[in-house]
Parts: C-alpha cells; sequence; structure tokens
C-alpha cells in the first residue's frame, strides 16, 4: 500500500503487509495485533502505540521493531499510557538526551512515555542534564535517592537506575551526564574512589589483606553580585564483585568514607550549595576461609553544604549513605569475627538576610545488608553505627525551611549459621537528628524523620542459628525546632525504632534475647507577633 503524498493518518490493527506512508508529515496509529512493515518515508513522522505494553527495538536510524511489526522513517514515537513500556537502543553505540520523564531523543527518532529505556551492546551515553540539574536535588533528597543517582551516575556500567523522580529505569548505559550547576558562578569537585573490582584472589595458605579508600572533596564558591553555587561529591567504594579464598586463615580491613564539602556564599544573589557522601564496604564480595576469617570494615565520613547570602534565596543539601556491606558470603571453616563500624556526620545550613532559605538533610547507613554469614565454629558479628545529622535554615524576611530525614538500620536481610552456641549478634546504633528553622517575618518550618532498625528479617531464608545472645541496643534523639516573630511556626518530629524483627532464631543451647529501643522525641515551635 502506497499513501503518495499529503499528511496522512493510518490505523493498523491487523496484518498489514507492506504500508509505505508517502510525502508528508504522516502519523500512524498501531493497536492490538498489528504487523507488518511500515515506512514513514519522508519529512516528520509518528508513530502512536496504543498496546497496553509496548517493548520498542531500534535497529538502526529511525528503525526498529515493536511486536509484530517492523517500521522505518519515522522521527516520533509515543508509547502512549501503558505503566511498562520499553525503549531497547541499538548495539552499536548510542547518544540519548532526556527532555523530560520519559521523553528525549535517540538514533534521531524523538520519544514519549516510556517508562523503561536500556542501552545496547556498544557505548551508550545518557545526557540528563536537561531535566536534572542541582535545583532538583533537595526533593530528590528528601525521598533519598540523591546519594543513589549520583553513584549511577560516576559508574553505571552494569548498574540500573529506577528514578520515581523521572518516572524512569536506566539500564545498559556506560556514561550519564547530569548538570552539576544551578547559577551562574558555580564550582564543582567531583571525587569517584575503587579499591578493588572484578578480582579473585587465592591463597594455599594465610590470606591478609588492609584497603583504604578515602573520597575527599570540597567545593567552594563566592560572589559579590552573582549567584553561586557549589556542589560537591565524594564516593568510596572499597571492595566490589570480587572473591577471595585462603587455604588457612583470612584476615581483611577496609576503611572507606571521606570528608565532602560544598560552601557558597554570595552578597547580592541566590547561594545554592549541595555535598554527596556515598560509600560502601563490600559489595558482592565472597570471603572463604580454609580456618578462620575475621574481617573489620570500618567507615568514617562527613558530610556538609553551607550556603550563604544577603540578598537572595538559599538552599543547602546535604546527603550521606554508608553502607558496610551488601551481598557479602562469608564462610569460615573454624570460626567468623566481623566487626563493622559506621561515623556518620551530615550538616546542611541555610543562611540569607532577604530571601527564601532552604535546608536538606539525608543520612542513611545499614551495617549488613543482604549478606550470608556461616561458620564451623564460632560466630561473633558486631555492627556499631554513630549518626548525626543537623539542619539549620535561618531567613530574616521570607520563609525558612529545614527538613532532616535518618534511616539507620544495623543488620538488614542477612543470614547466620554458626556451629558453635555460643556464637553472639551485636548491634549497637546511636543516632542524632534535628531540624532547626527561623525567620523574623516570614514562616518556620522545621521537620525530622527518623527510622532505626537494629536486626531487621523479612526475606525467606533470614535466619540465625545457634547463637548464645542476640542483642540490640538502640538510642535515637530527635530534636525539631523553629521560631519566627511576624510569621507561623511549625516543628515536626516523627521517630521509630525497631529492635529485633522478621528473623528465625534457632539454636539447641541457651538463648539470650536482649533488645533496648530509647527514643528521645522533641519539638519546639514558637511565634512573637511583631
Amino acid at each position: 500500500i502506497n499513501m503518495d503524498g499529503g499528511n496522512d493518518i493510518a490505523t493498523i490493527a491487523a496484518a498489514v503487509g507492506t504500508l509505505n506512508m508517502g510525502t508528508g508529515n504522516d502519523t500512524v496509529n498501531l493497536n492490538a495485533d498489528a504487523a507488518g512493515n511500515i515506512d514513514g518515508d519522508l519529512d516528520v513522522d509518528t508513530l502512536n502505540l496504543n498496546n497496553s505494553t509496548n517493548t520498542v527495538l531500534l535497529s538502526s536510524d529511525k528503525a526498529g521493531s515493536v511486536g509484530g511489526t517492523n517500521f522505518s522513517g519515522f522521527e516520533l514515537i509515543n508509547a502512549g499510557n501503558s505503566a511498562a513500556d520499553i525503549l531497547q537502543l541499538e548495539d552499536s553505540g548510542n547518544s540519548v538526551n532526556m527532555f523530560a520523564a520519559g521523553a528525549g531523543d535517540a538514533d534521531g527518532i524523538n520519544f514519549s512515555g516510556f517508562e523503561s529505556i536500556a542501552g545496547g551492546a556498544g557505548y551508550d551515553k545518557l545526557n540528563l542534564s536537561n531535566v536534572f540539574d542541582l535545583t532538583y536535588t533537595a526533593d530528590l533528597a528528601r525521598s533519598g535517592g540523591l546519594g543513589e543517582f549520583v553513584s549511577y551516575a560516576a559508574d553505571s556500567t552494569g548498574e540500573t537506575l529506577s528514578s520515581e523522580f523521572l518516572s524512569t529505569k536506566f539500564t545498559g548505559f556506560e556514561d550519564v551526564a547530569w548538570d552539576q550547576t544551578s547559577q551562574e558562578t558555580a564550582s564543582v569537585s567531583d571525587v569517584s574512589l575503587m579499591g578493588v573490582q572484578d578480582t579473585m584472589v587465592s591463597s594455599g595458605a594465610d590470606l591478609s589483606m588492609v584497603y583504604g579508600v578515602a573520597a575527599n572533596s570540597a567545593a567552594t564558591t563566592s560572589s559579590v553580585a552573582d549567584g553561586v553555587s557549589a556542589y560537591g561529591a565524594g564516593l568510596s567504594l572499597g571492595l566490589e564483585d570480587s572473591s577471595f579464598t585462603a587455604g588457612d586463615a583470612l584476615n581483611m580491613i577496609v576503611s572507606f568514607g571521606g570528608k565532602i564539602s560544598a560552601d557558597a556564599q554570595s552578597v547580592a544573589d541566590a547561594a545554592d550549595a549541595v555535598a554527596v557522601g556515598y560509600g560502601v564496604g563490600l559489595d558482592q564480595i565472597v570471603l572463604t576461609a580454609g580456618s578462620s576469617l575475621d574481617l573489620e570494615i570500618k567507615d568514617s565520613s562527613s558530610v556538609a553544604a553551607e550556603s550563604f547570602t544577603t540578598t537572595g534565596n538559599v538552599f543547602s543539601v546535604a546527603s550521606n549513605d554508608g553502607i558496610g556491606a551488601t551481598d557479602l558470603l562469608a564462610i569460615g571453616d573454624s570460626a567468623v569475627d566481623a566487626v563493622f563500624t559506621l561515623n556518620l556526620t551530615n550538616t546542611a545550613s541555610a543562611i540569607t538576610t532577604n530571601g527564601t532559605a532552604e535546608a536538606v538533610g539525608w543520612m542513611a547507613t545499614t551495617g549488613l545488608d543482604d549478606s550470608a554469614f556461616t561458620s564451623g565454629g564460632i560466630g561473633l558479628i558486631n555492627v556499631t553505627t554513630t549518626g548525626l545529622n543537623a539542619v539549620n535554615a535561618e531567613s530574616v524576611t521570607r520563609e525558612a525551611t529545614a527538613d532532616a530525614f535518618s534511616a539507620i538500620v544495623g543488620v538488614n536481610n542477612t543470614s547466620f549459621d554458626f556451629a558453635d552456641t555460643s556464637s553472639t549478634i551485636a548491634s549497637s546504633l546511636n543516632n542524632n537528628t534535628s531540624a532547626s528553622s527561623s525567620s523574623i517575618f516570614g514562616g518556620a518550618m522545621s521537620g525530622l524523620t527518623s527510622t532505626v532498625f537494629g536486626l531487621f528479617g523479612g526475606n525467606s531464608g533470614d535466619s540465625i542459628a545457634n547463637a548464645q545472645s542476640v542483642t540490640s541496643i538502640i538510642s535515637d534523639h530527635g530534636f525539631a525546632e523553629s521560631a519566627s516573630v511576624g510569621g507561623m511556626a511549625s516543628a515536626i518530629a516523627s521517630q521509630s525504632a525497631t529492635g529485633i524483627s522478621g528473623f528465625e532464631i534457632t539454636t539447641s543451647d541457651n538463648l539470650l534475647l536482649d533488645s533496648k529501643n530509647t527514643v528521645h522525641s522533641t519539638a519546639s515551635s514558637s511565634v512573637v507577633d511583631a
């Protein structure tokens, strides 16, 4: 079928054979059961997909297939209203530019309505600069996704980002770009360090290893007349996708973290500061010892964002995520002794005389996540976490908002199998979260949310076998404060603590379960009429 010239519209709901739309700005609607070969030909042609779910496979410039339909010569593809549409790029290497949620261009085709975009076998680039810059980081930090996003952008190869904020899932990209600035005068410091990756180590006798990764990053910017932004990021990854085997004893010490800061100061315009820290000690690691396994993981990280101006709006975002070990398999033939110590500090401060002030702080830490420990003898597991998350916003003339979020977990979805019934598991968590806001003529709003879990299971197979004692000690302090003279003031503190939950615990001997939760929560607001 040849449609010849003109702006034609064709709706396909069955096998059509070969259809050439001819010249003109044509539109083809593909319904369920559509099949055949469709050529959009010249000019700007649109392909609308009306199936409940669509998977589009691009094969070359402006060409590909969906279901039983092969298409070529189309400049626009609209996936429709399905919640699971996939755009699969070709294998020769692609550059994708996103313009909105699920919408962008690739291989000469503009697309929209896709919930998942997958790179091909080649080197694929993803540009998010049009949809994500520093101004969006506050909202992403509030949802806890900023650290994960920054980590993905730094090392996306083989990784997947499922972003509710962008309403899109990205996978198969080797290069990711986004706008790390928000003002005319900007400073960027972006550091990413990896200790060991994709490595296999084996020793017939003892094996001892010491690894240290410290990602220190500082961004500072200032101006008298211009708006300024500062972005500092530090990613520290100890060991990833590797295995270590010892015929006898295995000893490993891993330290990670760093000091990350962003400082933005202006006199006559806006000031934005964003600081992000993201660290993981062990990720997808297998440790096997012929006798004893001794493991020590230490995270010491500090993240600080400060913004100040005399005239203009300010915002500061500080995000700090630390994970001791995730997807770890640890096996000791005679003993396992593992110590995880995490110390995190996170501060955000935004101060202005004439403008709005917004400060957001996110801090999350997990000692052990999705892991498994097996010992042919005794097992000694100790997780200790100390966290400080402090957020402050101040304005004289307008609104000041301070939001602090803390998520602290000692052990999450991890199983333990010990032969010696004198084994012990202990989780000790100490967390302090504060949010403070003040304004003279505007409103002041402070909110904090803190969630703490000592030992949290829930997955099928999360169990503790032959432990003499299982201990969870939690101390959680929260303080929300707001004050205003001529406006309104609101302070909200929401805190929860759970000691031991979701594990199947068995032993053939005596067992002591010790769970102590202490939560101090204070919310204070004050208003003085001007």
